[in-house]
C-alpha cells in the first residue's frame, strides 16, 4: 500500500493525441468523455469537477477532479486530465484511493467531533467541517474523518493547523501545521535592508500620508511592532515612514513586488492566490517564547494567509530582518502558491515537497536576471549567515546536514522537535533531484533548460499535478508529464534529452519512478489501441465511475 493511500495511473499520447468525440466543444465534457472511455464504470465512486485552466506555457487545458467515494471525498486524490484546443486527450495523471471498506456513515456528530480536539472547550465550533476519507499512515487503513481546517491555536501544535477526527470513535487521527479613500498610487525609492536602493510601489493620501501599498501588484507591507505574534491580530499597521521608510519595511515590500512580477510576468499568475488578491506581509514579528529579548526572532513564514518575518542582531547590534533575502521572500510566497493549489500537507514526505518547491522557486527567482548558470547561487537563505533559519543549498544538501539520496531518508517523529517528520531535513532529497535538472547541460555544455522553461517546468507540476499527500515518485511522475506538453514542439533529440534529463536526477538520489500498478480496467477501444499498446499498463482500482 502506498504510504498515502493512493494508487497512481498515468499516460500520454506523446505525438498522438486521442480525439474527442465530435459535437462537444466544453473541455470539462470532453474530459469526463475520455475518462468514461478509459475507465470501467462503478457504482459507488465518481468525480467532482474542480475547474478547468489554460495554460499559456503549453497551449493546452488543464480539467481537473477530485475522486468522490459514495459522494464522500478521498483527501488527496486529484485527476488531472490535459487537452489540445480541439479537446483530443495529450495526459491523464491521476492518484486513486480506495476506502470501499469504511462506512460513509459518521457515528459522531460535527460539534461532538469538534469537543474531542486537543483545544479549548469553550471555542464554539463557528465552520462546518468538511467530511472525507483519510488515510491514516498509522493504522494503513482509510478512515471517515471531519476535516477541521485552518483551526487556530492555543492547543494545536503551530499557530494555524488541519486537524483531522474520526467521525466514527472521535479520535484525532492527524494534525498538520498550515502555517473607500482618496489614496493614489505612486513610485518611490528608498534603502533596503541590505543598502541597497530600491523602487517602491507606495499609496499617498491627499494629506500626503504614506503606506506600503503597491497599486500595480496589490502588494501590502505592515509592521507587527515587535508584539507577539497572535494570527487573530495579524497583520498590523502599514508600515510608515516617518521620516523614512524602515529598511526592514523596504526589503519585504520590494522583494514581495519582485516575486509578484515573477509569478505575472513569468508564469502568467495572478498574485500568491492566482486572483490577483493582496499580497500581505508584516516585520518586527515575534514569539515571547522563542525570543530571548523580546526583540529577535530567527525565522520567516507562511501563516496560510500572508507571510511574517522576524528578526536577529548583526555584528553592530542592530536588528536584520529576515525579510532582506529575496530568495526568503520567494520561498515563503510560493509556499502561499502551493497552499492555495496542491495544498501539500506540512508534514512527512508531502511536507518535504512543500518546502523542496519553495526552495526551488527560491532559486528561480532569486536567480532569474543571471544569464550564466555557472554564476547562480545555488544557496538558500546566505544572506542571513548565523541565524537558526535553516541555510540550505541545493547542490550540495549535505554541506547543511541534510541527506541527497533517499537511501539516507530520515523518518522522524511527526512532532515540532521531529520537525513534522523531518520536512526541512529530507526535502534536501528532491532539491538534489532540483538541482540535477537546472543544472544539467546538454552535448555542447550548454544548460539544457532556460530559466523561463524551468520555471513552468516546475510550477506546472506543483500546481496541477500534486495534491495533499502526494510523494517524491508522485513529483517525478509529474515532472515528466509536463515535460512531454512543455516540450512537445522541441527537435526529437532535444526532447528526449530534456526528458533523459529528469530521469537521471531522480534516479540519481534514488526517487523511483511510481510502482507497478495492478492490471488496469480499460473499456475495448479498438480504434484507440494503438495509443494505449504504445504505453505501459494504465493504474487503476476498479470500479470508477465517472
Amino acid at each position: 500500500m502506498p504510504p498515502n493511500g493512493l494508487h497512481r495511473f498515468s499516460v500520454h499520447a506523446g505525438a498522438t493525441p486521442v480525439p474527442a468525440e465530435p459535437g462537444n466543444p466544453e473541455p470539462a465534457s470532453a474530459a469526463r468523455q475520455h475518462l468514461r472511455a478509459l475507465l470501467q464504470p462503478g457504482a459507488t465512486t465518481t468525480f467532482r469537477l474542480l475547474g478547468t485552466e489554460h495554460i499559456p506555457a503549453t497551449g493546452t487545458r488543464v480539467v481537473k477532479f477530485r475522486q468522490m467515494h459514495q459522494k464522500v471525498t478521498v483527501y488527496g486524490s486529484l485527476i488531472t486530465v490535459e487537452l489540445r484546443d480541439d479537446n483530443a486527450l495529450l495526459c491523464v495523471n491521476a492518484s486513486l484511493g480506495n476506502p470501499a471498506k469504511t462506512s460513509c456513515v459518521a457515528r459522531m456528530p460535527p460539534d461532538g467531533a469538534w469537543k474531542k480536539l486537543v483545544h479549548p472547550a469553550k471555542t464554539r465550533l463557528t465552520n462546518a467541517p468538511r467530511t472525507c476519507y483519510f488515510f491514516d499512515p498509522s493504522g494503513k487503513r482509510w478512515r471517515l474523518v471531519y476535516l477541521f481546517e485552518d483551526v487556530p491555536g492555543p492547543g494545536t501544535r503551530s499557530p494555524v493547523a488541519d486537524c483531522f477526527v474520526d467521525a466514527h470513535t472521535g479520535r484525532k487521527v492527524a494534525e498538520l501545521p498550515r502555517i473607500a479613500t482618496a489614496w493614489r498610487s505612486v513610485q518611490e525609492t528608498a534603502v533596503d535592508g541590505l543598502g541597497v536602493m530600491r523602487t517602491l510601489g507606495v499609496m499617498v493620501d491627499d494629506a500626503g500620508k504614506r503606506r506600503l501599498e503597491d497599486g500595480k501588484y496589490n502588494v501590502h507591507t505592515h509592521d507587527f511592532a515587535f508584539r507577539d505574534l497572535n494570527v487573530a491580530l495579524l497583520p498590523g499597521s502599514y508600515a510608515a515612514a516617518p521620516p523614512a521608510w524602515s529598511p526592514a519595511a523596504v526589503s519585504a515590500h520590494a522583494n514581495a513586488i519582485q516575486v509578484a512580477a515573477f509569478l505575472k510576468d513569468v508564469l502568467g499568475r495572478q498574485g500568491v492566490d492566482g486572483l490577483g488578491g493582496p499580497i500581505v506581509s508584516s516585520i518586527c514579528c515575534i514569539r515571547t517564547g522563542e525570543s530571548s529579548d523580546g526583540r529577535q526572532w530567527h525565522t520567516a513564514a507562511w501563516t496560510g494567509s500572508q507571510m511574517v518575518y522576524g528578526q536577529r542582531t548583526v555584528a553592530d547590534g542592530s536588528l536584520q530582518s529576515y525579510s532582506v533575502g529575496l530568495d526568503v521572500v520567494a520561498h515563503e510566497m510560493f509556499h502561499g502558491v502551493t497552499d492555495g493549489t496542491a495544498r501539500l500537507q506540512y508534514a512527512g514526505e508531502p511536507g518535504a515537497l512543500n518546502e523542496s518547491y519553495s526552495d526551488i522557486f527560491g532559486i528561480l527567482i532569486s536567480n532569474y536576471h543571471t544569464a550564466d548558470r555557472k554564476q547562480w547561487n545555488w544557496d538558500v537563505g546566505e544572506t542571513l549567515p548565523n541565524t537558526h533559519l535553516p541555510a540550505r543549498s541545493i547542490q550540495n544538501p549535505r554541506a547543511h546536514g541534510q541527506p541527497d539520496h533517499m537511501r539516507d531518508f530520515r523518518r522522524l517523529p511527526m512532532t515540532p522537535k521531529g520537525d513534522f517528520g523531518g520536512v526541512h531535513i529530507n526535502s534536501g532529497i528532491h532539491n538534489a533531484a532540483g538541482y540535477r535538472i537546472m543544472s544539467a547541460l546538454d552535448a555542447t555544455g550548454q544548460p539544457l533548460f532556460n530559466a523561463t522553461a524551468l520555471a513552468s517546468l516546475f510550477y506546472l507540476a506543483v500546481v496541477h499535478h500534486l495534491s495533499r499527500t502526494s510523494q517524491f515518485t508522485d513529483s517525478r511522475q509529474a515532472l515528466t508529464l509536463v515535460a512531454q506538453t512543455l516540450f512537445q514542439s522541441d527537435p526529437p533529440s532535444l526532447r528526449q534529452a530534456r526528458l533523459a534529463a529528469i530521469t537521471r536526477a531522480f534516479d540519481d538520489v534514488g526517487i523511483p519512478a511510481p510502482a507497478p500498478p495492478p492490471p488496469p480496467v480499460l473499456r475495448a477501444m479498438p480504434l484507440q489501441m494503438p495509443f494505449f499498446t504504445a504505453l505501459k499498463p494504465v493504474a487503476i482500482t476498479p470500479g470508477y465511475k465517472v
